[in-house]
């Protein structure tokens, strides 16, 4: 049975049929392709489009994200071409190569997209992080991140009537939280008048917006006078004394100095 399975007649190659079945497998319909390219162009733009997005909310208007960037027309970039010396092919080259080519034909490389996302979440952590949504919120209170946080109500009580006010707000750390007092104090005629403010505290819209009814009544915020090395003072003293410019900030040499 084996030396008639050997010596069988076999059929001749010339005589083998050489008709294949077309494959299948590089089909593609048009429908997917164009599909394909949308979801890229729109995975491409996407980065720009938060960006854009949240500049815009910052009172940015019509802003160019990138300067010089656009998409070249198809004329353009027909009549284009790239002319390279072969050079020894490694990581470095090969990356610098896809970068030319993404550059070239008006698309982002992959370093260049995932620069722009960390960027967009970064730029839009940031925003969030610091917007005062509340008269109690504090825009920059990650400056100095203890309790309460972000939120800082104050309190104003009046020592002396139409002469003395005090100011509290929260600070500590977790459980353990005590009263932040900045004092007011009304200035003599003799003394040109207005106010006198000693140890700042968190600028917050409800605190500027208690001094600004104790000026339309008292005059203008004439002193601000840090005295103090606490941190809890002095990281407040600045933000402070930017919300009132004409007022006449008071410091000692080498406050500010570290270790204080």
């Amino acid at each position: 049975d084996a030396d008639d399975d050997v010596t069988a007649p076999r059929t001749p190659l010339s005589q083998r049929s050489t008709t294949h079945k077309p494959s299948t497998s590089n089909r593609r319909r048009p429908s997917d392709q164009t599909h394909r390219d949308r979801r890229k162009a729109r995975t491409t733009m996407m980065p720009f489009a938060l960006l854009s997005a949240l500049l815009a909310l910052f009172g940015g208007g019509s802003i160019v994200v990138v300067s010089g960037f656009r998409a070249p027309s198809s004329s353009a970039a027909a009549s284009r071409a790239i002319v390279r010396t072969p050079v020894p092919s490694t990581p470095t080259t090969a990356l610098r190569a896809a970068e030319d080519d993404a550059a070239a034909s008006g698309q982002l490389s992959r370093r260049q997209f995932a620069e722009l996302s960390v960027a967009t979440l970064g730029l839009g952590a940031s925003y969030l992080g610091t917007r005062e949504n509340t008269p109690q919120e504090y825009g920059l209170w990650g400056v100095l991140p203890v309790g309460p946080y972000k939120r800082k109500k104050t309190v104003m009580e009046t020592i002396v009537p139409g002469e003395v006010w005090t100011f509290d707000q929260k600070f500590g750390i977790l459980n353990v939280q005590v009263p932040l007092r900045m004092t007011v104090i009304k200035l003599s005629k003799e003394a040109g008048g207005g106010l006198f403010v000693y140890d700042p505290i968190a600028a917050t819209p409800e605190l500027v917006g208690y001094m600004k009814e104790l000026e339309k009544e008292h005059g203008p915020v004439r002193h601000v006078v840090l005295g103090s090395v606490a941190i809890e003072h002095k990281v407040y003293a600045g933000v402070f004394s930017q919300k009132f410019p004409k007022a006449e900030v008071w410091v000692q040499p080498g406050q500010y100095s570290f270790p204080s």
